[in-house]
């Protein structure tokens, strides 16, 4: 955005402006009154229902994108060395939308940071009030992971949004994706929206913008109508047109027409149509064919109609019920179900006599029939069909049940790519129109909503890395603990000594001479040294009366010990 040059005129342009004039597909694709959808949602989430592959991979995205939960992060962190920068350069940007001179004073800085500390601080109970109870019939991450298994499995999510009567945003409901259609974009009508100009700056602006209704169709006739997030018309919730107040749209349906609420759209991104896509679509042909493979299978017990083996006669002639009896072990198959797995048909034979009335040698030969290759080839295909949607989640293995080819290492190095790569993008996306759509909407100026990541812990390596980065004075033990405390998954209480606060090198020093440990220290020192100094003159005199002996009554003279430290001499 070029910077305006201040105190300059110039022509200012009408705030309302025009807005985009980009023409829609849906204008030229859609005339009815509600679009179509091309994977219609009761069919996808029959699909899921019966399917083996698609619910572990849906559950898994579920849980390790919505379910950590979320926490509260300031847009100017007070505490940090360059906050006063931060408010400056965020007044600055205020005053420049605002047209006025960017100059800063020290004054209005410092008013501006003690209104951050005091707001701010109220922002966050209200936030955390909000998110406690915005949802009457279950808690903030339940709907959450309601509007991921709704998107995964339809492509589409819906979130009813409830204002009180100040317009504040005071409920947020889940709404059953397989309920809700589309209309198309209506006209471009003129909002007045709340927009982030700076870190701790809001301003209302206006807007052109085009909205959509959506309908909810309940037992194929009954609707009730919405309208989009933002749509700041008064829509009735049983016809879906618009009137120009509250007081008209009375007037025209009377006191038992509620005005209709709003409607937030979550969708899997596509551009051949205004819902979205099932991620899983592209392998719809693996879902089904794998579920056709299971019921071959099970079917293959039941209604089988091939024994497993068959004694055969050579030489002979096969006796007259021989041939029922086969006909009758086929048949009980079908009714016997997997109890007649193991029959096998008996045949009578008798000795065949020749023209000479010679008898030919009678053999019973036992044939296998059913060599199993017909399972063991749809173990491979359902594998295949694994492999076919698991590609389109990117979820790894151990994250479905499936433990084979992992140890520790592959295990930890397979969760952070999946993390960096398939779970943290959606958080990104979801926390982006969390904070647009909701907090802007709410006017919240200091905070911003961040949803919690997967967290894998590796108690033996973050000890050895912590135990380096201290030594190395990188950081201070009181740095380490909340990173111990993480990795341990138990909180640790602050150590309120002043050494925690200190590096490693300064704390593996000697004291000071005042210190009780340094005395101790300068005591044993001192007395080391007495003692190797009494000792080694006890040896020079040993030396000498060795080279100059000399014949007497009296003792050697002995070693003498030292005198304790502070004895008289």
């Amino acid at each position: 955005m070029p910077v305006r040059s201040i105190g300059v005129e110039e022509e200012v342009p009408d705030p309302l402006h025009h807005g985009s004039n980009v023409v829609s597909k849906e204008d030229e694709l859609y005339g009815h009154e509600t679009i179509a959808q091309r994977y219609p949602p009761r069919d996808c989430y029959e699909t899921y229902e019966l399917s083996g592959l698609l619910p572990p991979n849906v559950s898994a995205l579920a849980t390790n994108i919505e379910m950590f939960g979320h926490r509260l992060e300031p847009t100017v962190d007070l505490e940090a060395e360059d906050a006063a920068e931060k408010v400056r350069d965020a007044m600055i940007l205020e005053r420049l939308h605002d047209e006025l001179s960017t100059a800063v004073t020290d004054e209005e800085l410092q008013a501006r940071i003690l209104e951050i500390e005091q707001v701010a601080r109220l922002e966050q109970l209200q936030l955390k009030a909000f998110f406690a109870s915005c949802c009457p019939e279950m808690s903030f991450v339940e709907l959450r992971e309601r509007k991921r298994y709704d998107e995964e499995i339809t492509g589409n999510a819906y979130w009813e949004i409830v204002r009180d009567q100040k317009g504040w945003i005071s409920e947020i409901n889940h709404v059953e994706a397989v309920t809700v259609r589309l209309t198309r974009l209506g006209e471009k009508v003129p909002v007045d929206v709340q927009q982030r100009v700076s870190d701790t700056g809001l301003r209302r602006v206006k807007r052109w913008r085009r909205f959509r209704r959506f309908v909810q169709l309940l037992n194929g006739s009954e609707k009730v109508w919405f309208k989009e997030l933002g749509d700041p018309r008064v829509m009735s919730s049983k016809t879906g047109r618009f009137y120009s107040g509250t007081t008209a749209l009375v007037e025209a349906e009377g006191d038992g027409c509620p005005p209709a609420t709003e409607i937030l759209h979550w969708k899997l991104v596509t551009t051949t149509q205004p819902y979205g896509i099932p991620r899983w679509i592209g392998a719809s042909p693996a879902t089904g064919g794998e579920r056709a493979a299971e019921e071959v299978n099970r079917h293959f017990f039941d209604d089988g109609g091939i024994p497993p083996g068959m004694i055969l006669c050579s030489g002979g002639t096969v006796g007259d019920g021989s041939v029922e009896r086969v006909k009758d072990v086929l048949r009980a198959r079908k009714s016997k179900g997997r109890r007649a797995a193991q029959e096998i048909p008996i045949i009578e034979a008798e000795p065949h006599k020749g023209e000479l009335g010679a008898t030919t040698q009678t053999r019973l030969e036992y044939v296998k029939l059913v060599d199993g290759s017909q399972s063991t080839s749809h173990q491979t295909y359902i594998a295949g069909c694994a492999e076919k949607v698991g590609a389109q989640f990117r979820v790894p293995k151990i994250l479905i049940g499936d433990m084979t080819d992992f140890n520790r290492a592959t295990a930890e190095s397979a969760l952070d790519t999946v993390e960096q790569q398939v779970f943290q993008p959606p958080r990104e996306k979801f926390d982006y129109v969390i904070d647009q759509k909701i907090l802007t909407d709410m006017g919240v100026r200091f905070w911003r909503f961040v949803s919690n990541g997967l967290k894998v812990r590796n108690p033996d390596g973050v000890s050895m890395v912590l135990e380096r980065l201290v030594k190395a004075d990188i950081i201070t033990p009181a740095e380490a603990r909340p990173i111990a405390a993480d990795a341990l998954g138990r909180p640790l209480d602050p150590i309120q000594e002043d050494w925690v606060n200190k590096p490693f090198t300064e704390l593996s020093k000697p004291r000071g001479t005042g210190d009780a440990v340094s005395d101790l220290v300068g005591m044993r020192a001192a007395l080391e040294q007495r003692e190797a100094g009494a000792f080694g003159a006890a040896v020079d005199a040993a030396r000498r009366a060795e080279a100059e002996p000399e014949e007497t009554d009296e003792e050697p003279p002995g070693v003498v010990a030292p005198a304790p430290p502070g004895a008289a001499s």
